[in-house]
């Protein structure tokens, strides 16, 4: 018995039938795309292809904030022109930066004659992060796009009561510091890094459509 059929498709033009999901899911792609004008396709056809009654769950990324406004264009920027930091960005692996560690507390520990122990820096400083790295440079595009057009794009296409979520996700790296921060951003500071925090939501589809 078949159990899963997996197609590789375009998400402007989701190769699957009308109303053929219960459940239906995108996270962080529709940013990506080209323009806003894409974005609204895109999200037609997620809830095309989503049955009446069923959920749709979308994230679209930070609303704002000093990462997305700020960082995120300046490290793209850099990327696409230093071919140093792009060599870095595209190839640099967990051991390299292990290595880089160790010379880095060597280097201490000969220059200020002292013991110096950053292990701890090797975990911290690991695969998902150097991925989300990638994530960051690598993609051209970044769309912004508001909590009201999220909503309003919900309720354009059919469905009712789109509720807003908050995930505290756990991490293993640098990032777990960062959590706290990313989850409650209604703290002041959460504010300035992240701007109206994370867009992950999920609504309904009307069943009377």
């Amino acid at each position: 018995m078949e159990c899963v059929n997996l197609k590789s498709g375009n998400i402007l033009s989701i190769p699957y039938e009308d109303e053929s999901f219960d459940f239906v899911a995108c996270h962080g792609v529709m940013v990506h795309l080209n323009n806003y004008a894409e974005v609204e396709q895109a999200f037609k056809e997620l809830a095309r292809v989503t049955k009446p009654g069923g959920m749709l769950y979308t994230v679209l990324g930070e609303e704002g904030g000093i990462w997305r406004d700020c960082l995120y264009p300046a490290l793209r920027n850099y990327y696409l022109n230093n071919e140093d930091f792009k060599d870095f960005v595209d190839h640099t692996t967990p051991q390299d930066v292990a290595e880089i560690v160790d010379f880095v507390q060597n280097e201490m520990v000969t220059r200020e004659e002292e013991s110096v122990d950053l292990g701890f820096l090797k975990s911290l400083l690991d695969l998902d992060l150097l991925v989300t790295l990638q994530n960051i440079c690598q993609a051209p595009v970044r769309i912004p796009v508001s909590e009201e057009q999220h909503i309003e794009m919900y309720t354009r296409n059919g469905f009712c009561s789109p509720r807003r979520l908050r995930r505290y996700i756990k991490r293993k790296n640098i990032r777990r510091y960062f959590s706290p921060l990313h989850y409650n951003y209604d703290h002041y500071l959460s504010r300035l890094m992240y701007g109206g925090g994370c867009l992950e939501f999920i609504a309904r589809k009307d069943d009377d459509l």
